[in-house]
C-alpha cells in the first residue's frame, strides 16, 4: 500500500511538472505570433495608355515577404492584396493558399492590373502624370492557422499596414536640367535650403540613374513636434540653415553640387518611409552613387546632435571630402539696434561721469561686489557656460509620460541645465559656509557658540559634498572609495 501511494505521488508530480512546462512553453516560446508582411519590390510589367480618352491599364509585379516568427508552421488561406491611389481603391490582386515553415520567410509574387479610368477619377491624376510620379499605397491581409508539433492548431493572421510606394514614369530629364532646377530652388530659398516633398524626392532621387551629378543632404523635420524641448527641432533647423548658407557663400564660385534640403513629415510621409526614418532629429546624406535610399544613405549619428553645428561640419567634410569653410553667424545686434544703443550711451555718458566722480554709483557699494562674487562663483561651479555654449535644455519631457518632466539625465553624454544648478547650489552652500567660518565666526567671543557653529558648518558641508558625489555616481556609474594608505613614507 505504501508503494502504491509513492507511485501515485510521483505520477502526480510528473503530471504537474509536465503541465507547468507545457503552459510555460505555450505562453513564452511557443506563444503564437502574427506573421509580418514586408513589401520587397514593385516592378512595372507593362503599360498601355490611349489618349485622349485615357483608356488602357498598367500591370505591376508585386512581391511581398511573409515572415513567420513562430516555432510552428503557418498555413494561410486565400488572400487579397489591395492597391489604393490617393485613398481610392484602384486594384486588387489574389494571393493563393500556401504554407510557411517554422521561423522562416516566404516570398509571394502576384500581378496587379490598374485600369487608367479609375486613376483619372482623382483630380490630382493629371498633375501626377505631368510630373511622372504616382504615389500608391498597398495593404495585404492573410488569415490562417499556426500548427505546433502538429498538435495545437491556433488561429493567426498577418496583415500589412498601408505601405507607400512610387511608380515613376521617367521623362528622361538631362543632368543639366536637374542641376539647373536645383540651383533655381536653392536661390529661391533665403537660407539656401531646398524644401522637398514626395514629388521632388521622386524627381531628383528615385528617377535619375546612378551615379547622379549631385548629392543631397536632407534634414527631416516635423512641424507638430517643434515645441518639444527634448527634440530641439526648431533650433536644429536654424543651425542646419546656417551651415547651408555658409557653405553656399564659401563655394559660390566653385559649385560643388552639394545641396541642402529638408523634408516635412505631414507633407511627405511617403518619403519618410522610403528612407526608413522612425525617429527625429535625423539627417541623411544621399551620395551620387546611392541606390537604395534606406540602406545606402549615410545617416548622422544621434550623439552628434549635441554640438550640432560642429558635428554637422565634420559629417559633411568626412563623407563628401568637401570643405565647408567658416560659419557666417548672423550679428547678435542689428545695425538699427546698434545705433539706438550708441545714441543712448552718448546721452547718458555725461550723467554717468558726474555720478562716478561724486562716488554715488553702484560700483562704490561693497554689497554689489559681494553679490557679484557669489554670482560668479555659482556661475562657474554650476556649469552654466556648458549649458549656454552647448545650448542644453533645463529639463526634458518623458516620452512615455508627457506630463512628467525629467530634471536629472542618467548618462555621461548629456547634462541638463537644472542638474548643473543643483550641483552649483550645493557647492555654493559649502563656499558660503567656508566664508562664514573664516570671516565672521572668528569675531564671535563665546567659544561654545563657535564650536556649535563650526560643527553645524562641517555637518552641512559634508552633507552637500556627499550629495554631489552621490549624483555623480548615479549619473556616470563611477564610485569614489575611501582607503587608508599602506604606509606613511
Amino acid at each position: 500500500m505504501g508503494k502504491w501511494k509513492i507511485c501515485c505521488l510521483l505520477s502526480a508530480i510528473l503530471v504537474l511538472i509536465f503541465v507547468l512546462v507545457s503552459v510555460t512553453l505555450y505562453f513564452t516560446l511557443f506563444k503564437p505570433k502574427h506573421p509580418r508582411i514586408i513589401l520587397q519590390s514593385l516592378t512595372l510589367e507593362s503599360i498601355r495608355l490611349v489618349f485622349p480618352d485615357l483608356k488602357g491599364n498598367v500591370t505591376l509585379g508585386l512581391t511581398v515577404t511573409v515572415d513567420n516568427p513562430n516555432y510552428g508552421g503557418f498555413k494561410y488561406d486565400n488572400g487579397t492584396a489591395y492597391v489604393n491611389y490617393r485613398g481610392n481603391l484602384v486594384a486588387e490582386a489574389p494571393i493563393g493558399t500556401d504554407s510557411i515553415s517554422p521561423r522562416s520567410k516566404h516570398n509571394i509574387s502576384t500581378s496587379v492590373i490598374i485600369f487608367a479610368d479609375k486613376l483619372a477619377v482623382d483630380n490630382n491624376f493629371w498633375s501626377d502624370l505631368l510630373i511622372g510620379a504616382f504615389n500608391f499605397t498597398s495593404s495585404t491581409s492573410l488569415h490562417g492557422k499556426v500548427k505546433v508539433f502538429n498538435i495545437f492548431k491556433l488561429k493567426a493572421s498577418s496583415s500589412s499596414d498601408f505601405i507607400s510606394f512610387f511608380l515613376v514614369i521617367s521623362k528622361a530629364e538631362s543632368e543639366s536640367e536637374l542641376i539647373a532646377d536645383l540651383f533655381a530652388l536653392q536661390s529661391e530659398s533665403k537660407s539656401g535650403v531646398i524644401h522637398l516633398d514626395d514629388r521632388a524626392v521622386a524627381r531628383f532621387l528615385t528617377s535619375p540613374k546612378t551615379p547622379r551629378p549631385y548629392s543631397l543632404l536632407i534634414f527631416f523635420d516635423a512641424v507638430q513636434l517643434r515645441n518639444k524641448p527634448d527634440l530641439r527641432l526648431r533650433q536644429l533647423s536654424q543651425e542646419f540653415a546656417l551651415v547651408a548658407s555658409s557653405f553656399i557663400a564659401n563655394h559660390n564660385s566653385t559649385n560643388p553640387k552639394l545641396f541642402f534640403c529638408d523634408i516635412e513629415f505631414r507633407e511627405s510621409q511617403s518619403s519618410f518611409s522610403l528612407f526608413g526614418v522612425v525617429s527625429l532629429p535625423s539627417i541623411y546624406l544621399v551620395g551620387r552613387s546611392t541606390k537604395s535610399l534606406k540602406d545606402d544613405s549615410e545617416r548622422m549619428e544621434q550623439g552628434d546632435f549635441t554640438r550640432f553645428t560642429d558635428s554637422l561640419v565634420d559629417f559633411i567634410e568626412s563623407r563628401t571630402k568637401l570643405t565647408v569653410g567658416p560659419i557666417h553667424h548672423p550679428p547678435i545686434i542689428s545695425r538699427t539696434q546698434t545705433g539706438i544703443i550708441l545714441g543712448f550711451f552718448l546721452i547718458w555718458s555725461p550723467f554717468a561721469a558726474k555720478k562716478m566722480l561724486s562716488g554715488e554709483t553702484m560700483l562704490h557699494n561693497p554689497r554689489v561686489w559681494l553679490s557679484g562674487a557669489i554670482f560668479i562663483y555659482f556661475f562657474s561651479v554650476s556649469g552654466t557656460m556648458h549649458t549656454v555654449i552647448r545650448k542644453m535644455p533645463m529639463f526634458l519631457m518623458d516620452r512615455e509620460d508627457p506630463e512628467r518632466l525629467i530634471f536629472f539625465y542618467r548618462g555621461t553624454g548629456m547634462q541638463l541645465g537644472l542638474e548643473g544648478f543643483a550641483a552649483g547650489f550645493l557647492y555654493t552652500i559649502v563656499g558660503l559656509l567656508l566664508a562664514f567660518v573664516t570671516h565672521v565666526l572668528v569675531y564671535v567671543k563665546d567659544p561654545k557658540a563657535q564650536r556649535v557653529a563650526m560643527l553645524f558648518s562641517i555637518f552641512v558641508s559634508f552633507w552637500a559634498v556627499r550629495q554631489v558625489i552621490f549624483l555623480d555616481n548615479w549619473k556616470t556609474g563611477y564610485a569614489i572609495h575611501g582607503f587608508w594608505p599602506s604606509s606613511w613614507y
